[in-house]
């Protein structure tokens, strides 16, 4: 129990740097990725990522979306310079709950990553875990002891 309650501690503490606009990439989370589906989405995203300076993207793992999706939408960001990251998360895996299971996602992400080129790899895989109070119940020790 205390190293779940060291390790929501460092989660929870903010994480505080002085960094300039000049040495910072610009990053967006895309945790639509059906969107990848619609041509004129894609065209519209990546007009947007340019305009903007976006840099790096992370794309939301979505078994549902066909790999040729996926594949497509990291060629064109590639082709851009733009580097697009595997996003998972859910607020419910730090109870070791929720659907799909990091592991569900993992080898979703394996799979994908041995099936396309290299061009249409993902960079890395950005785990969003967001502990939310308003959304279950933790015991109060853990937070307090």
């Amino acid at each position: 129990m205390r190293l779940l309650h060291a390790l929501l501690f460092a989660i929870a503490q903010p994480t505080l740097s002085l960094v300039t606009a000049a040495t910072t990439d610009r990053a967006t989370w895309l945790w639509d990725s059906t969107l990848f589906q619609d041509n004129a989405q894609v065209s519209k995203f990546l007009t947007f990522a340019e305009s903007k300076g976006v840099k790096k993207v992370y794309a939301g793992v979505n078994a549902d979306v066909p790999n040729v999706a996926f594949g497509d939408f990291i060629s064109q960001c590639s082709a851009k310079g733009i580097a697009v990251g595997a996003l998972i998360g859910n607020s419910q895996w730090i109870l070791d709950q929720g659907t799909p299971s990091i592991n569900d996602n993992l080898r979703w992400i394996e799979q994908y990553q041995a099936s396309v080129a290299a061009n249409a790899k993902f960079k890395e895989v950005h785990m969003d875990i967001e502990v939310r109070l308003d959304c279950f119940s933790l015991p109060k020790y853990i937070f307090y002891t």
